[in-house]
């Protein structure tokens, strides 16, 4: 079976050394940021794609990754009127990274719903070193099957992983 495409959303504190960990891992990676240089920059130095919004995140990737810095980053990368969410298509596995309002996060996982597409709640704790090394920890609120289907990516970044429950929005 083919490695799923990945991509990656927010490329500041914590998504950078999650994208580079990931590439480092041998994962080919499609990268977005909406400070736009950010990702420019990762392109030429990083050894990722970047594209150049986030729908054509969800046009290319079967797991995208958010991890922005602030609840308004991610509802305009996810819910905003060029969000990826609308893009999503069938099987498409989100994995919310971001330290989100938890309201924020049901919500995106309602939105996902229509268009066969899920969300696993994964924030993390550690730090960019952390996650350069693999040593985060995620707390994990999701589907046991959806995060089965991720555990690889999982296993590259954490040390450890714990698993809150089946609805994302409780971790």
């Amino acid at each position: 079976m083919a490695e799923p495409a990945i991509g990656v959303i927010g490329l500041g504190a914590a998504g950078t050394p999650i994208a580079e960990r990931l590439r480092d891992e041998g994962y080919a990676l499609q990268v977005f940021d909406p400070v736009t240089h950010y990702a420019r920059n990762y392109m030429v130095h990083g050894g990722a794609g970047a594209v150049a919004t986030a729908t054509m995140i969800a046009q290319l990737c079967d797991i995208i990754i958010v991890a922005t810095d602030t609840d308004a980053a991610t509802r305009d990368v996810t819910l905003g009127p060029t969000g990826f969410v609308s893009q999503a298509r069938p099987g498409t596995l989100v994995l919310d990274m971001a330290s989100d309002d938890p309201a924020l996060t049901t919500d995106i996982a309602r939105a996902l719903v229509p268009r066969g597409a899920a969300l696993i709640d994964a924030p993390v704790i550690g730090t960019a070193t952390d996650a350069a090394a693999g040593r985060l920890t995620l707390l994990c609120s999701g589907r046991e099957d959806q995060l089965a289907r991720c555990q690889p990516m999982l296993d590259a970044l954490a040390s450890r992983v714990v698993r809150i429950g089946d609805v994302p929005g409780l971790a």
